[in-house]
């Protein structure tokens, strides 16, 4: 394997619904895993926890709490949540990330963008404005927000139209 990611949002209550899971005691277990991943394989490529939204201050506690590597790149997942695939927020708050990883001294990390999406629920988004957030996401992407970047999944699941976490996909 030639890429791994640490874990699905553990800073999201929505995920973790024990709470956020400190990045510290995150970052802390990541060490031994990044160090066991890269005896097994140098060359692989260690990717922090998909972390929702676009979280800088979990991001900046979690690389700055250990003295050792964490991981090589940071993987987000930058979803609209209710928003409509206009309302285009993301791009400003990938913006701050990268930012942010020049100011705290880790502007060599990769960004990977390994979930996007909106939700195509009833009376709020279409399939069709779903696949032009799609293509908007790609395009920001190429221009340099992000080094990597896919969406989060090809064929939807589900069964109701007013829950947020179905109908993802970009196919029926």
């Amino acid at each position: 394997v030639d890429v791994w990611e640490l874990g699905n949002e553990r800073n999201s209550q929505t995920v973790n619904p024990r709470g956020n899971q400190l990045p510290e005691r995150y970052a802390e277990v990541n060490v031994e895993i990044y160090k066991a991943l890269k005896r097994g394989n140098p060359n692989c490529t260690v990717l922090s926890q998909g972390i929702a939204r676009v979280d800088n201050d979990w991001m900046e506690r979690y690389l700055l709490s250990e003295d050792e590597p964490v991981c090589d790149g940071l993987a987000v997942h930058p979803y609209a949540g209710m928003n409509t695939p206009e309302t285009d927020w993301w791009p400003a708050y990938m913006k701050t990330m990268r930012e942010k990883l020049e100011e705290i001294g880790h502007g060599d990390k990769s960004i990977w963008i390994t979930e996007f999406g909106t939700s195509y629920v009833k009376d709020r988004t279409t399939q069709q404005q779903m696949g032009v957030s799609h293509i908007r996401v790609f395009a920001h992407s190429w221009a340099g927000l992000a080094d990597y970047c896919m969406f989060h999944e090809y064929s939807s699941y589900g069964s109701s139209y007013t829950d947020n976490e179905h109908f993802f996909g970009i196919v029926d």
